[in-house]
């Protein structure tokens, strides 16, 4: 039975090129079993190729080899094992934050299918829970950029230490100005995650209830909302409207006021 491999066969074998066998001895890491003195010529032996099997195990999870020949050279299996365990922590981690990305994408995906081809006049009734937001109200001489600037200063640490891309920005209406059929916005708000909640001292809740909803464009210059109550009237005779919210449908890219919202009222 052969015993000693050859730097060519152990490549071969291994799919380790030659030059970097010998940096590995080189720099002590995994060392031929044997070395010719007159030729030069290195030679592996069964305990080598086990050895660089490890070492392609840890340099496929992003182990350097500096650190792994330093704890190698402890002889100690438990430093190997502490290695180990740290190495398997960083890629929960790096799983987790994928997971996150992968979630964002598909829920940001899902917003703008939901929006092609929409039509402003489909009304649908949902009963939604409570939200918690993190809110700024607009005073008289903010523009929508101000306004959103001012909320996004006050949420910067929140969304500096989100895990996901996802973000919900939202305005709340006058209620009694768009009876009036004016559309303009008391707050802008941002949705809170249960848990940013909870490590906050102060934030503002959207209540539970029933909303009528539906697709538009709030902000576009020809929108008619009169036009709009009044078929809500007609699908929905006696509601009296509480509050009104406009939650943006996706992330948007270009002008705000084109974009499409879905409008959120809240009834009894």
């Amino acid at each position: 039975m052969k015993y000693k491999y050859t730097i060519g066969e152990v490549q071969k074998q291994t799919g380790i090129a030659a030059s970097a066998l010998r940096f590995y001895d080189d720099i002590g890491l995994v060392k031929p079993s044997y070395t010719d003195e007159n030729t030069g010529y290195r030679y592996y032996g069964y305990q080598e190729f086990w050895q660089l099997e490890i070492v392609k195990i840890c340099k496929s999870v992003g182990i350097s080899l500096k650190e792994l020949k330093k704890v190698l050279s402890t002889n100690d299996p438990s430093r190997f094992v502490e290695l180990m365990v740290k190495e398997r922590d960083s890629a929960q981690r790096k799983l987790e934050s994928m997971q996150n990305l992968v979630s964002g994408l598909n829920w940001m995906t899902e917003r703008y299918e939901a929006i092609e081809g929409y039509q402003a006049d489909t009304f649908t009734k949902k009963h939604i829970h409570e939200r918690k937001v993190l809110s700024v109200e607009a005073q008289s001489d903010m523009d929508s950029d101000a306004l959103h600037f001012a909320l996004h200063s006050e949420a910067e640490e929140i969304l500096n230490r989100r895990a996901t891309i996802r973000r919900e920005y939202g305005y709340e209406l006058f209620a009694d100005e768009l009876l009036n059929d004016t559309i303009r916005w008391k707050k802008e708000f941002l949705l809170l995650e249960e848990q940013e909640a909870t490590e906050r001292s102060w934030y503002e809740v959207i209540p539970e209830g029933d909303y009528i909803c539906f697709l538009c464009k709030p902000f576009c210059r020809d929108f008619d909302i009169g036009q709009i109550l009044n078929k809500i009237r007609e699908q929905f005779p006696g509601v009296i409207i509480e509050r009104v919210y406009a939650m943006e449908a996706a992330l948007f890219f270009y002008d705000w006021q084109d974009e499409v919202y879905e409008i959120q009222i809240l009834i009894k």
